[in-house]
This record gives C-alpha cells, structure tokens and sequence, in this order.
C-alpha cells in the first residue's frame, strides 16, 4: 500500500462464494484495517455493519447484549489465530441470573459458529463470556428487525381494577418501563386514590420492595421486561405509576376502550408545560384513567377511544427542560415517556 492511501479487497475474491471467513491482517508498519459487510440475511434482513479489527487475541471476551427473541438471531464467532488448539468455555448468562456453559475445541487457523439460540433457545435475553486456554478472537453477530415497515404493535402492559391496560406505546417504539409510587393528590389538589397496577411481563429489579402490594409477586421473565423504582416517599404502593419510555413525537396509543372525559394543559412541577387525558374506560365509570406527557392534536371530551388503535396524540419532549428519573435510573437516553395511571372518579 502506498502512503497515504487504502486498499479494497471482496474477501469473495479470494476464498470463494459460500463461505464462513475470519481473517488476520498483518503489516510492517502500523495500518488500519476494518471489516464491512452487506447482506441480505435469509433473504428477510438487508443491511450492513462495519467492524474495526482487534489489534490483539485475548483469553477472555465479553458480550452483555444479546438476543433470541422473535426476529432476532445472534451468532458467537471465535477465530483462533494460533498454532495450537484452542479449548473454549463459553458461559451464557441471563437477567434471571441463571448461567449455562458449553466447551468446545477450535483448531489452529479455524473459525467456530454458534447460533446462541442452540444453546438458550428461543425468546430469551442472554449475554456471553468466553474464555480460552489459548489467546483467540470472538465477536457476536447480531441480525434483526429494527423499526421495520410492519405496523406499530400493541401489547397487554398491566392490570388493574378489572382492566387490561394495552402499552401507551407501541412495542417497537417503546424503550423501557418504570413503574413507581403515584402521587397521592391530581393536578386539581384533589385526593387521587391511585389503583394498584399489576405489571405484566419480568420484572428485571425490584429496587422498591418495602411498598410491594403484599398480594403481589413480581415475574422474574416474561414480556415486556420492567423496572420498579425506590421510593418516592409519596406514601402509595409501588406500582401505583408507570412510565412508559418512548422518543418524543412517537404516537400515544389509547390504553382501553373508553371515552374521553377530559384534556387539560396544566404546569407539571408548576413550572413545566404539559397535558392531561382523563379517559373514562367502559363498563367502569367509577375509574379514570390518566395519562400525562402526551401533545394532543384534535382530541376533545366526549370522542370515542379504541385501546391499541385509537392514537391520543404524541410523546412531549420533557427532556427540552429536564432528565427524568427513567432516563437517569434506568434506560440511559433522554427520559421522554408517557406517564399512566388509574385513579377513582373523583368526588363532584
């Protein structure tokens, strides 16, 4: 290679059509060597990923992120770049806390494949640590649909009171969810008396068990996955909230079949603008439920709602003003959600 310049190769060029393919590159003076690669996997997914090379095998890797759920494959590859063989242990690790292992020999100058879902089996969240007797390289291909063209998702999210509450988001738009002590008043100072909500799905840390709802046990899997957060010190059981993560602008799905009795702009905090649906859901006159956060668009008293398909209006960017604590505590972005809860009809 000339200074100052790149070289190209389709590795196709040289090891031919249908192969499995790990490579070494070496130089006599310090060089920069990645890895891009376009697909069309299984004929499903197309697209790319690019991947700088290591500078340097190891005796141990780490993978926190991987994935079997539907549409999702996520592949171990392991190079060994030596002269000897190499005898791997590879640990599969969950958010239950469960750990499974297998071993495996690779050959010198030879690739081992792992399709992760012979191991965990479908639908689990797993990570990965490998270790070796000899220095080798290993990544994790990972191949899925991200916000693909298929229609927006709705999922059961909670129960309470007798209702099943569909996700305020739709399951591909929704980043996480953190329930929480509800506030004992509403935005009127009248007493709230915010209804327990009975999580649906695994929960993936308790961090607020002296305000668990004696009755209630959480999941340890399941879908969705959810945090509780610690105490708010607002005096109501744990569960009592919920905040639905999602991007700002992303479309707020009704949670049940139901009537609009109210959208009010008020002061969240007394400082920050923000809005109010009050939802009056059938068969239960004597519950409201509140969703807060939302930028309404046409949206009165009175109009007819369908859970899942009736669009209340969108995400508000909260986080043009503050980080909230979902953000912060839990899902490491931006903090935008939709907040939810059921509270009895208040007292004309």
């Amino acid at each position: 290679m000339p200074p100052l310049s790149r070289y190209t190769l389709n590795v196709a060029d040289v090891v031919g059509e249908g192969r499995d393919v790990s490579m070494v590159v070496e130089s006599d003076t310090p060089v920069v060597a990645e890895r891009p690669m376009y697909f069309n996997y299984h004929g499903m997914r197309a697209g790319g990923h690019d991947s700088p090379g290591v500078t340097s095998p190891s005796e141990r890797w780490y993978f926190a992120e991987g994935c079997t759920r539907s549409g999702f494959d996520t592949w171990l590859c392991v190079a060994n770049p030596g002269d000897d063989t190499a005898l791997l242990d590879v640990f599969f690790l969950t958010p239950e806390g469960e750990e499974s292992a297998i071993s495996e020999s690779v050959p010198p100058l030879s690739r081992y494949t792992l399709n992760v879902a012979d191991v965990v089996g479908e639908g689990r969240d797993v990570s990965m640590v490998v270790e070796s007797d000899t220095p080798v390289v290993a990544e994790r291909p990972m191949y899925f649909d991200c916000r693909s063209q298929a229609s927006p998702t709705a999922y059961d999210l909670a129960q309470s009171s007798g209702l099943t509450l569909i996700g305020p988001v739709s399951y591909q738009e929704t980043v996480g969810i953190m329930y929480h002590e509800a506030s004992r008043r509403d935005i009127h100072n009248r007493e709230a008396h915010a209804r327990l909500l009975v999580p649906l799905g695994g929960c993936v840390e308790d961090d607020n068990p002296g305000a668990r709802y004696p009755e209630w046990i959480p999941a340890r899997e399941g879908d969705p996955y959810y945090w509780v957060q610690e105490s708010r010190g607002r005096g109501t059981w744990s569960t009592t909230a919920v905040d639905v993560g999602a991007k700002a602008g992303c479309a707020v799905l009704c949670p049940v079949d139901g009537m609009v009795e109210s959208v009010e702009a008020y002061n969240l905090y007394g400082v920050y603008p923000d809005q109010r649906v009050a939802i009056i859901p059938d068969g239960q006159p004597g519950l409201r439920v509140i969703l807060l956060h939302i930028m309404t668009d046409g949206l009165e008293a009175g109009d007819r709602l369908v859970a899942g398909e009736t669009t209340l209006g969108t995400v508000r960017a909260l986080s043009a003003w503050f980080r909230s604590d979902i953000g912060v505590q839990y899902t490491g972005d931006e903090g935008d959600h939709v907040h939810m809860q059921i509270n009895l009809a208040p007292d004309e």
